[in-house]
């Protein structure tokens, strides 16, 4: 739209007339190049960016959650088993408002209310881990493999047991929660790999059929 101005703004300058001159038309100057405009951040960095301004005030558990050394259900049994306080207080309502310059002491020790920037890392799970923190039938986990230099981390939604490919893990509780919630519209792209035969309950007409878009139960 601006380059558009700019022509309209030149197509009808003239020189000015001098004494036994005519009066012409002189080439339009060029247009004055814009500066390059920033490229626009991803969504993932937006999101990044909004998490970042939300740890001005919140809740006790939510706040020693946030300093990455225990989960959000670990700092609610901290705090209801009164073994957290506030600035010399004894606090055991895990709601309880605080902000980073409270002194925080767990157990007698003093916990800073550091917030970690929110952190995104990409991880390629193989085939057999299954996405959990722990699971009752000792099967592998995707956390059990991370490597040792990694803080606490949880993952944006889950692959299933036998899926393999891209699962992002984060440092931040409330931009996992932003990237799942489908209300947001993260776009997501999945490959699958179907084997095709009558006894496996799958034919060439149905993935014909599934090329075509399919309706779910939600409408979608």
């Amino acid at each position: 739209p601006q380059r558009a101005a700019n022509r309209r703004d030149i197509s009808c300058a003239t020189a000015p007339q001098s004494p036994g001159s005519t009066n012409t038309l002189q080439p339009p100057s060029p247009p004055t190049p814009s500066p390059p405009s920033p490229p626009a951040p991803s969504a993932a960095a937006a999101a990044v960016a909004r998490v970042s301004m939300s740890h001005l005030q919140r809740g006790l558990a939510k706040a020693l959650a946030a300093t990455g050394r225990w989960s959000r259900r670990e700092a609610n049994r901290m705090t209801a088993d009164a073994r957290v306080c506030v600035n010399g207080v004894q606090v055991s309502n895990p709601a309880a408002r605080v902000r980073q310059s409270d002194r925080v002491t767990v157990d007698g020790e003093l916990t800073p209310l550091e917030v970690a920037p929110p952190r995104l890392w990409r991880f390629h799970k193989p085939d057999g881990l299954i996405t959990t923190a722990s699971d009752p039938q000792g099967r592998p986990t995707v956390f059990a493999s991370l490597p040792g230099w990694l803080p606490r981390v949880l993952s944006v939604g889950r692959l299933d047991l036998r899926s393999e490919g891209l699962l992002l893990l984060t440092n931040s509780g409330p931009l996992a929660r932003m990237l799942e919630l489908p209300s947001n519209a993260f776009e997501r792209k999945y490959r699958a790999l179907v084997c095709t035969g009558q006894e496996r309950g799958v034919t060439g007409a149905m993935l014909r059929a599934m090329g075509d878009g399919l309706t779910l139960r939600d409408q979608t």
